[in-house]
């Protein structure tokens, strides 16, 4: 469609992720029948080692020109956050929520977006009269609409709502190596299991060697494992 303007590469970087992440029980299938060292077994390690490989090299190539070109319009991003008709769904939600079966708000809101469309209104702009299929929902009709209303309502792990953006962004921020940092032997009041969590994605140094934290194990101190660790 020559009208439309994709994020091509971040979308195909969100679906390159699973691919390269599908490896790691590929290969934990592959090694974990060997009885000592080499077999043939390990011959099918290399079909998931070297395409994780090349991918991550194209991905991190891709991802690497697309943030240093990237730019935000926000203006407009709030002006199409402010469209109302993706809150299309959630009008029917607030129906299933008064009692109407989704079957039937489905077409309830489906009526109200032509009816919009063909008066030139936004949803928001429809009177008390003009939104009367709504039926015991029409009191919250309006208020769900309000600017940013629908957009909060969202609060699930990876919604819309402020607060999980901002979860997402320092996330992703962590991600990117600017998680906490730690220097040998520093003194530390933090929980266990904080810690660990703030330790994954934290780059090891020693010397001309460095390797990124991908997995960490915690253990409280009367758990019958800790006393490996103890030491």
């Amino acid at each position: 469609m020559p009208q439309k303007k994709n994020p091509d590469a971040a979308e195909l970087l969100r679906a390159k992720a699973p691919r390269v992440r599908r490896t790691s029980p590929g290969l934990h299938g592959v090694l974990h029948g060997l009885p000592l060292t080499y077999n043939k077994d390990l011959q099918e390690d290399k079909e998931r080692l070297f395409d994780a490989v090349d991918t991550l090299e194209l991905t991190i190539a891709a991802a690497t020109e697309m943030l240093r070109g990237i730019s935000f319009n926000r203006e407009r991003m709030a002006e199409a956050a402010a469209d109302e008709f993706p809150a299309a769904t959630d009008i029917a939600d607030l129906l299933v929520r008064r009692g109407v079966p989704f079957r039937q708000a489905h077409g309830i809101v489906a009526g109200l977006v032509r009816y919009a469309i063909g008066n030139g209104k936004a949803p928001v702009e429809l009177s008390e009269d003009e939104v009367r299929d709504m039926r015991g929902a029409r009191a919250g009709y309006h208020e769900l609409l309000a600017e940013g209303a629908w957009l909060e309502s969202k609060v699930s792990e990876g919604g819309t709502s402020l607060a999980r953006v901002r979860e997402q962004i320092e996330r992703a921020r962590r991600g990117a190596g600017g998680g906490a940092r730690f220097e040998p032997g520093s003194p530390t009041t933090a929980r266990c299991n904080d810690v660990a969590r703030d330790l994954v994605g934290c780059t090891v140094r020693h010397a001309d060697a460095a390797g990124r934290i991908v997995e960490v194990e915690s253990y409280h101190m009367e758990e019958p494992a800790c006393h490996a660790f103890v030491a």
